[in-house]
């Protein structure tokens, strides 16, 4: 088991990172809209894990107060466009186009909210001793276990 909630999210921001490169990757474009269904499951699920647990836990260690309305922010405007996403039926090559470049804002979206996250909110939380929290990793991976069956 984890014994380190930073870990826990610096290791899904790297595994979403792989499935992202995973996605430009792939042909054809089917095997993308399958990459993309599970870009879509594993982001809610951690999503839903930092503003549930994490995000709570370290409102308190943070010095810059705005760090966390702007992840929460952040974190809806990659729900809208998961949502968007998902509500596309892209048949014909224009379609493709649009669910591409969507999927590109997409992209870039997640990984400006990782970069903040690892370069000054994980700092603040390390510097507040969270990493050394047990009970918070228990609780994120028994939350994990619980959304994994739910989200679809």
């Amino acid at each position: 088991m984890h014994e380190n909630p930073i870990l826990i999210l610096t290791q899904d921001h790297e595994i979403l990172k792989e499935m992202f490169r995973r996605f430009e990757e792939s042909e054809p474009f089917e095997s993308k809209t399958e990459i993309f269904r599970q870009i879509a499951h594993r982001l809610k699920i951690h999503q839903l894990l930092e503003e549930e647990i994490f995000y709570p836990a370290v409102s308190s260690a943070l010095e810059d107060e705005e760090l966390l309305d702007e992840s929460l922010q952040e974190h809806h405007v990659i729900d809208v466009l998961v949502e968007e996403l998902e509500d596309m039926n892209p048949v014909d090559e224009s379609g493709q186009k649009e669910f591409a470049a969507k999927f590109k804002v997409l992209t870039e979206n997640v990984e400006h909210h990782f970069e903040e996250e690892e370069l000054r909110m994980f700092p603040e939380a390390l510097d507040a001793n969270v990493h050394d929290d047990t009970r918070l990793c228990r609780e994120m991976m028994r939350r994990r276990e619980e959304l994994e069956g739910a989200i679809r």
